[in-house]
This record gives structure tokens, C-alpha cells and sequence, in this order.
């Protein structure tokens, strides 16, 4: 696997993204912070120096002597209609500028000075004295600003070089906190490798299920459940087909061997041949019974609804079954009544109606009788109700008979004829017409089928 394209390498490079861009902005708030914080001290030293000499030249009315005591080491100058009037003695020696005039000054204004690598910030503040206010002196006041230079300078170099520092955190953080993360992932990839067809029964392992990825184990887990059952009903499905297509085959094979043997008469032959062809309708009947359920399953049979009068279609198919009935001496109780009309398939709905009701008349003994009565619920449901005088079907098998192939082992057997896949088609032409069917308790002998619709 590409290691650039793996979830590891861009968890670990978002991470590393994420990390730098929260450093960034909290480095930048912090230089600007504490640079307007030292530069607003450095300020507010430089205007209380400023107020102090201001106020002295004001209230001295242009004396110098009281200027003289500010002392000398206090670097200020002082104006005079441009001409310097006053300088303290440190001012030359930090070697600042004396030439400055008005126009060099706007008041109230800073100036910043670069003398070798030291640097001074300067300001100046026009005061008016005398009587008539009528002496304007310029007071220039001076105050280093190295050290704090230095500070704002060393604070960016310190933020700028730790970025490499934090880089290389947070590409080893990230990739820490990836492997973390994926390492469920990569368990449940190794054992996931392990699982085929023959291991379904294995599951991946659920480290924590309130997180996403066990979840997300959990779903596949349920898949695996479901691929199991769905295997496992594969393999009965093939197992029961399989001796579903032996046993008419064999008979065939076995009335053709015996038919052959010996020299028989025309009517031996012709019975035969008759055996032949029983075989091979079941035979037929077997196979048209699984190219409907491969249907079904397919999910791809169109369907088109129309309204269908279900007591004309009742009648229809007793009339077809009739036959069979009264080789069994079997009575069919059903009374016509006014149209009730339902929006279904009117050809496959036809098929469920058909296989119940072939399958009540095939496990009904003889001289018995079948009921079938149509109504509407109070739930406005079209409610068909089958009802014979068989052995009945136990409470617990009741669900099972419409698996395929299953069949009761005494009544309910292979020797009325059937593959059980009847009522496993009937099951599925009914829910694709959007109803139910199932098997009721009644008071009474036999069995009660009942669709809703």
C-alpha cells in the first residue's frame, strides 16, 4: 500500500497542519501582545519623564535655574523659537542629535533615534509661560528604548525558532496519535483476513462499543451474521435441491432400467412410459418452483399493480383446483359475496392464492373439507382466511413450513408429493403485494392459513 495515500500519513500530516496553524495564531497574539504591553510601559515612561520637565519649564516661567534641577542626568532639551536654550549634560554624551527645531516636532509626537545599536525614543511638548503666555518653549525629552527593543526582538526570534521544535512535535504527535487510533483498524483488518466462507462463524473483535469504530465492528459483525445464515441457507437450499432433482431422476432412471431388461407388452410399455412422465412433470414442476424463487431473490421481477376483484380471482382458482378436490372427495366451502377489490399483481398474488390452496388440499385426508372465507378488518385489511381438516401444524413449526423445502415429518410429508417450495412461494408473492401470511390457531381441527393484504 502506498504509505503517501494511507490514513496514517494524513492523519498525521492534518495533525502536524492543525498544530502549526494553532501555533502560528498563538504565536502571533503573544508577540503582539507583549510588544504593545512593553511598548505601552516604554510609553508611559517616556510621557511621565516628559510631564515632569513640561511642568517645570511652565511653572518656572522660562527660569532656567529651576530647570537646573531636574538634574543632568534627566536627558531633555529645550527650545526657544528654534534656538537651544537648554541641554542636560547626558544628552551629548548618548550621543543625540542637538539640531532639532519646531519643525522637526509635531507635539505630542514620538521620534525614535538609531545611535550604533543602541536606540532612543523621543518626544517633545510645546509649552506656553509668562504672564501673557508669551514665551513658547519646545521641551524635547529622550528615553532608551534598547533593552526593550531587545525584549520585542528576542521574544520573535524565540517564537520563530520554535517552530521547528513544534514541527517535529506534532509530525511525531500525530503519527502517535494515528497509529493509536488505527490500531483497532488493524486488528480488525488481521482478523479479517482470516474469515472466509468456511469461518464464518468467526467474529472481529468489539475493543469498545461506544466509539465509532466499535460501531462500525459491531455493523460488520451483523454482516457476518447474516452472510453465515445466508450460507448456511445456501447449502441446505443446494443439499435439499440436489436430493429434490435425485429422487425423480432416479425413478426415471429405474422404470427406464426395468422397462429395458426384459421384452414386456404394449401396456407394460405404456405404463411405463406413464411413470415416466409423472417423474418428469414433478420434475418440471420442481424446476419452474426454483426459477421463481431465483426470482424472487434477484429482486429483479417488474411488477404492475392494478385494482383485482380477490373474490372473482378466489373463484377462478377453486374452479381450476376443483379437479383435485374431488379425487379426494374433498368439499370446498366458499361463498361468493360483493367485490372486494385490492391494488396487487393480479398474476403472482394468483400464484400464493393457488399454492395455499393446493397445499391445503394435498394434506386434507380424504372426505375432509376446506373453507376459505374472505373479509375486511376493522383495520381496513382484506383478511383470506384458509381453513382445512388436516393434522394441523404444531405451534412451534408454524413459522418453518414456509422455509424451502421443509416438510412435517408425519401428515404433512414427502409422500403427498410436494418439494416444499410451495408456501415459500406463496410467502413471497404475498410480501411483494405488500401483505403477510402465516399460519393462525383457530378453534378446531387442522390447519388455518391466513393472508392479509
Amino acid at each position: 500500500m502506498n504509505w503517501i495515500s494511507s490514513i496514517k500519513f494524513k492523519l498525521t500530516v492534518w495533525n502536524a497542519l492543525v498544530v502549526m496553524l494553532i501555533y502560528a495564531v498563538a504565536a502571533v497574539w503573544i508577540y503582539f501582545f507583549m510588544k504593545n504591553r512593553l511598548e505601552s510601559q516604554l510609553s508611559a515612561k517616556l510621557e511621565n519623564g516628559l510631564d515632569i520637565v513640561a511642568t517645570v519649564v511652565f511653572t518656572s516661567g522660562g527660569d532656567v535655574c529651576d530647570w537646573y534641577h531636574l538634574g543632568q542626568d534627566t536627558p531633555f532639551l529645550v527650545f526657544r523659537n528654534d534656538t537651544l536654550v537648554y541641554q542636560t549634560k547626558i544628552w551629548p554624551q548618548m550621543g543625540l542629535t542637538l539640531g532639532y527645531s519646531t519643525r522637526d516636532f509635531e507635539s505630542d509626537t514620538l521620534k525614535t533615534e538609531f545611535i550604533e545599536r543602541r536606540s532612543y525614543l523621543l518626544k517633545s511638548r510645546l509649552v506656553r509661560t509668562g504672564m501673557d503666555k508669551l514665551y513658547d518653549f519646545l521641551v524635547i525629552y529622550a528615553i532608551e528604548s534598547t533593552e526593550t527593543r531587545q525584549t520585542i526582538d528576542g521574544l520573535a526570534a524565540k517564537l520563530a525558532s520554535g517552530i521547528q521544535f513544534i514541527f517535529i512535535l506534532a509530525v511525531l504527535g500525530g503519527y502517535l496519535l494515528a497509529r493509536r487510533a488505527l490500531y483497532p483498524i488493524k486488528a480488525l483488518t488481521n482478523r479479517a483476513l482470516h474469515i472466509s466462507a468456511s469461518s464464518l462463524s468467526q467474529r472481529l473483535p468489539v475493543v469498545n462499543p461506544r466509539d465509532e469504530i466499535g460501531q462500525l465492528t459491531a455493523v460488520f459483525n451483523d454482516v457476518l451474521q447474516r452472510l453465515e445464515v445466508s450460507f448456511e441457507r445456501l447449502k441446505r437450499f443446494t443439499s435439499d435441491a440436489s436430493h429434490e432433482f435425485r429422487t425423480p431422476l432416479t425413478a426415471i432412471r429405474s422404470i427406464g432400467e426395468v422397462a429395458l431388461k426384459d421384452k414386456r407388452n404394449n401396456a407394460e410399455y405404456r405404463k411405463a412410459i406413464s411413470s415416466i412422465l409423472e417423474e418428469t412433470n414433478r420434475l418440471t414442476d420442481l424446476v419452474d418452483s426454483l426459477l421463481v424463487l431465483t426470482r424472487a431473490d434477484s429482486g429483479k421481477v417488474k411488477l404492475e399493480f392494478a385494482q383485482v376483484d380477490l373474490v372473482s380471482m378466489t373463484a377462478a382458482v377453486l374452479e381450476e383446483l376443483k379437479v383435485l378436490a374431488e379425487e379426494k372427495n374433498i368439499k370446498l366451502i366458499f361463498f361468493p359475496k360483493e367485490k372486494i377489490n385490492a391494488h396487487i399483481n393480479a398474476s403472482i398474488f394468483r400464484q400464493a392464492l393457488m399454492n395455499v390452496l393446493h397445499n391445503a388440499i394435498n394434506y386434507t385426508p380424504r372426505d375432509g373439507k376446506i373453507t376459505i372465507d374472505i373479509v375486511i378488518t376493522k383495520t381496513k385489511r382484506i383478511q383470506i382466511d384458509v381453513t382445512d381438516t388436516g393434522p394441523g401444524i404444531p405451534a412451534h413449526q408454524r413459522e418453518k413450513v414456509f422455509e424451502r423445502f421443509f416438510r412435517l415429518d408425519d401428515a404433512r410429508s414427502s409422500s403427498s408429493g410436494g418439494a416444499g417450495l410451495g408456501l415459500s412461494i406463496a410467502r413471497w408473492a404475498v410480501e411483494i403485494n405488500g401483505g403477510s401470511i402465516s399460519f393462525v390457531d383457530f378453534e378446531g381441527t387442522g390447519a388455518r392459513c391466513r393472508i392479509l393484504i
